[in-house]
């Protein structure tokens, strides 16, 4: 992982992993479309995706993009205050 990651915001948890992953839409025929998601291994929370086409958005900047979607959600996307 090249982006440092912050906790999960739902556990606390701080094992998670982010990474590139291959999903196939529509018939099948090279329908494939790869992209990067952070999740926690201790809740299954799923963050934000970024898909990557590797000529414009390479598999390090969409990693870092999702990344960055994760560590600034707001507190009221994720149903806490920023007290808690």
């Amino acid at each position: 992982m090249s982006a440092t990651i912050t906790p999960c915001p739902f556990c606390g948890g701080s094992e998670l992993v982010s990474g590139v992953t291959l999903t196939y839409c529509g018939d099948g025929e090279g329908g494939g479309k790869r992209y990067s998601q952070p999740s926690c291994k201790s809740c299954g929370a799923v963050g934000p995706h970024a898909y990557f086409d590797g000529d414009e958005i390479d598999e390090d900047d969409a990693e870092r993009i999702a990344i960055d979607a994760w560590n600034n959600r707001s507190a009221a996307a994720i149903g806490r205050s920023k007290e808690e």
